[in-house]
């Protein structure tokens, strides 16, 4: 079946509103859909507390909906981003069905910390110089701000080579709980994001690609 991803909150839901973002339908059945869409979902500030935002994975031409993932707003620390696995259990499969997504909670004003005086660094990926030494696959950016860079080097040498290139956030639904979306004060891994446009580049695809770093809240974009 051709399926596509909406979003949608728990308002519109209760006031049977369409999804206010889908993505496109995948080219081909496929049990494996991939989209590498943003989808943007706006709640009113004051409601956000009482919000889930729904992450629909649906057939395109039936409606069908073969999995739904909510996620409350509150347990979203603004501006993180969190690379998640959302894992929804199937009776005939242990490892149940797993969405992999970026979730990013905006507000309309970027808080200020006394003592620090910028809010960002925007930041142009270009291309790389060098020839890779014999890459595995398609090349993927990822920024970070360390506290440590010595002790990150170090913590990067040390992981496992099929580790995934960023830390995963796994959250298990229907019924998420808050600890799973803690963010840790203090890491020497950063608060990794990869560009918005598009996470799998080729070597020299960067073009005009923009990542934009903030100290206050970790890497947001």
């Amino acid at each position: 079946m051709l399926t596509d991803c909406r979003g949608k909150t728990t308002s519109d839901e209760e006031s049977k509103q369409p999804a206010q973002g889908v993505t496109h339908a995948v080219a081909q059945p496929t049990h494996a859909p991939s989209w590498e869409e943003k989808v943007t979902v706006e709640i009113e500030a004051k409601k956000a507390g009482e919000e889930d935002v729904s992450l629909i994975v649906a057939d395109k031409d039936t409606k069908e909906v073969l999995a739904r993932y909510n996620i409350p707003v509150k347990y979203l620390r603004p501006f993180h981003h969190y690379h998640c696995a959302l894992t929804l259990p199937r009776k005939k499969d242990p490892a149940g069905t797993k969405l992999y997504a970026t979730l990013v909670r905006k507000r309309s004003i970027i808080p200020r910390y006394a003592g620090i005086d910028y809010t960002g660094l925007e930041v142009f990926l270009h291309s790389v110089n060098e020839n890779l030494a014999e890459p595995e696959g398609a090349i993927i950016a990822i920024a970070r701000i360390v506290n440590n860079v010595k002790a990150y080097q170090e913590e990067m040498m040390s992981r496992a080579s099929d580790a995934p290139p960023v830390p995963l956030t796994v959250a298990n639904f229907p019924d998420p709980v808050m600890e799973e979306f803690d963010v840790p004060r203090v890491t020497n891994q950063g608060y990794p994001q990869v560009p918005a446009e598009c996470c799998f580049l080729t070597r020299d695809a960067y073009g005009r690609e923009k990542t934009w770093l903030s100290h206050s809240c970790g890497i947001p974009s």
